[in-house]
């Protein structure tokens, strides 16, 4: 989502502190279902923001806030950025949402109605065309679970995944591995 508002559209989010926001937005989680425990993911990813100062992110606590559902009305980029990729996990088995076929779309913000200021059109092709890649690669990560629980490159191993669905993911292939 973030490379496709930085080539789409004149916006440029903060790539950094939104992946960091998001490798942290589950550390505090305790359990499946409602995530009661927001706060304590952005306490973690703040805390860990401080304690590696050399991390160049806009702004600790402003990075760390982007995890927590607070003030719905008036989202920045990065924040639906971050809620949207939380969105798209939730058709994860293992979240009991029933998978594709029990994912809410209108929950998703990118390129719906609630994505107010990117100033393009809203294109549902495109944001349909991610739910549905997003689903194929989402069943490859869980059908190659066990080995990337063990994995010591993970991120690599994932990467590699991703390519071999390249024909069956065109827009995740695109803006993923062509950045």
């Amino acid at each position: 989502m973030c490379r496709y508002y930085h080539q789409e559209t004149s916006m440029t989010p903060k790539v950094e502190s939104i992946r960091y926001a998001i490798a942290f937005h589950d550390s505090g989680r305790q359990e499946n279902g409602i995530d009661r425990w927001e706060q304590d993911s952005a306490q973690k990813c703040a805390h860990y923001l401080v304690s590696h100062p050399t991390i160049s992110v806009q702004s600790h606590e402003t990075t760390s806030n982007l995890i927590t559902k607070e003030g719905r009305g008036d989202w920045g980029i990065e924040k639906r950025i971050v809620h949207d990729a939380d969105v798209l996990d939730i058709m994860r088995p293992c979240c009991g949402h029933g998978g594709r076929t029990g994912f809410k779309e209108k929950v998703l913000r990118f390129l719906g109605s609630r994505d107010y200021d990117t100033k393009i059109d809203y294109n549902l092709y495109i944001r349909n065309q991610l739910i549905e890649e997003c689903w194929i690669f989402i069943n490859r990560t869980e059908e190659e679970k066990m080995n990337l629980n063990k994995s010591s490159d993970y991120i690599g191993d994932v990467i590699d995944i991703l390519e071999t669905t390249r024909e069956e993911c065109p827009l995740l292939s695109k803006y993923i591995l062509r950045w």
